[in-house]
């Protein structure tokens, strides 16, 4: 795949503009794509559109903003306090990090929108029909992401002596792991996360804090319980303690 840089993306999108009665559709994988094609030297450029994709990158985006939201109304309270935003160590002494609100008419728009969304290219020696190119591509895909799950996905320790049956062993507890994990997610509604190693720092966060008040009977409660967790977990933990600390103790 092709980085994706503003620059010469742009040039690639205005090629798939400019090009629309050569583009193809297929559905691959329950996405609609469109796709056209060009010869670029000893290469063939398949240029990509699905708006299938570009509403959940777009999703994605609006979640991230919505999270950039919440963290900048905390600190416009310490800005409009007149309260320090922080402190560095330096060599020659302490730096303190203090704050400017600049405001703007209207309302913010979303930084992490780049235009992109949606599109993506894919670079071959091969002419071939862009729907088995894409699938090739898929494939290939699959391939590195479980090699990049045997390296770091499932965070298992290095094997110090390798046998046939160290990596055959090794190989099925990563499967085993994806296929939990996978088949988690299929039964959740709209799952946030899907990277097995962010989704672990989420659950390691997950923290149980029992307080023992004047009143008797101690109180559980649940902190760092993240939206990202609620549509895997629900309010299965809510069985282990409380989300929210009680008004009165």
């Amino acid at each position: 795949m092709k980085a994706k840089k503003k620059g010469p993306y742009r040039n690639e999108i205005a090629i798939y503009h400019a090009r629309k009665e050569s583009q193809v559709s297929f559905v691959s994988g329950n996405r609609v794509y469109s796709c056209i094609k060009y010869r670029d030297g000893e290469e063939v450029r398949y240029i990509f559109f699905s708006e299938d994709l570009a509403y959940d990158q777009l999703t994605k985006k609006a979640r991230k903003l919505e999270k950039d939201l919440k963290k900048g109304k905390i600190l416009t309270k310490k800005v409009e306090r007149g309260k320090d935003l922080g402190q560095y160590i330096a060599p020659d002494g302490w730096i303190i990090a203090r704050g400017h609100l600049q405001k703007i008419l209207g309302e913010i728009p979303n930084p992490y929108i780049t235009g992109l969304e949606g599109f993506f290219v894919l670079e071959s020696s091969i002419d071939d029909d862009p729907e088995n190119i894409l699938n090739a591509y898929k494939n290939r895909d699959r391939a590195e992401k479980f090699i990049r799950d045997l390296k770091e996905g499932a965070e298992l320790r290095p094997i110090r002596h390798w046998s046939k049956h160290a990596v055959i062993g090794y190989v099925l507890i990563v499967f085993l792991t994806k296929v939990l994990v996978s088949l988690t997610q299929l039964f959740c509604e709209n799952p946030v996360v899907k990277n097995l190693k962010v989704l672990k720092k989420y659950l390691t966060n997950l923290t149980l804090t029992i307080v023992y008040p004047s009143f008797g009977y101690a109180v559980r409660i649940i902190s760092n319980y993240s939206p990202e967790l609620r549509p895997i977990l629900g309010d299965f933990v809510k069985r282990y303690g409380t989300l929210e600390a009680p008004n009165l103790w």
